[in-house]
């Protein structure tokens, strides 16, 4: 149940970012490191359609996917929340009553009951304290220099930004306290893994 929850988000989320056009979703495709075996076998089983998941040379333990791509998430959101009416101002606190979970604003109001709340707030420490949640520190970064055609993950992410790389993610534990703020020696450990994938 888990591997086809996963398939099917994944060509959902992939036809769902084609639709947004060229300017939000790049279908690069993607190669994946380290996913021949878990790939083959996948094909043996008939979990994924056909052509949407490509082992390449025998023992390489890469795949290919041609689904993927990169996605601009800020014009991806700003797409999706046409004509839907929004509430704005900063969450200080969230918390659940019997009829749903009410959002206590800066301000101090309290707007609500929602059935449901997405949290996309990166390791806020504001709202997380409350939460079962083990926050990461996944900075990315953007650098010049050679660009691959494709997505290529192996442990790290590498992908092409337009004429710039992008490389990600460093997914350090986040310590309470700490600044959630983009880091020398993160930036450093991206680019050595950019340096690796390119290399491959």
């Amino acid at each position: 149940p888990a591997a086809f929850f996963y398939r099917d988000a994944f060509l959902l989320a992939s036809m769902l970012y084609r639709d947004l056009g060229p300017d939000t979703f790049d279908p690069c495709g993607g190669r994946l490191g380290e996913a021949e075996p878990k790939a083959r076998k996948a094909l043996e089983l008939g979990l994924w359609p056909e052509g949407q998941l490509i082992p390449l040379a025998e023992g390489s333990g890469h795949v290919f996917v041609p689904a993927a791509g990169v996605l601009k998430p800020k014009r991806a959101v700003a797409q999706l929340l046409e004509g839907l009416p929004l509430l704005t101002g900063k969450v200080s606190g969230v918390s659940s009553t019997g009829d749903g979970h009410l959002l206590t604003l800066e301000s101090g109001e309290t707007i609500g009951p929602f059935s449901a709340v997405v949290f996309a707030c990166g390791a806020d420490p504001a709202l997380l304290p409350d939460l079962p949640s083990n926050p990461s520190l996944g900075q990315l970064d953007i650098f010049a220099g050679a660009v691959p055609e494709h997505v290529i993950t192996d442990g790290h992410y590498i992908a092409p930004l337009g004429d710039q790389l992008m490389s990600g993610a460093t997914y350090t534990p986040y310590q309470a306290g700490e600044p959630v703020a983009p880091a020398g020696q993160r930036s450093a450990a991206n680019r050595e893994a950019a340096d690796r994938l390119l290399s491959k």
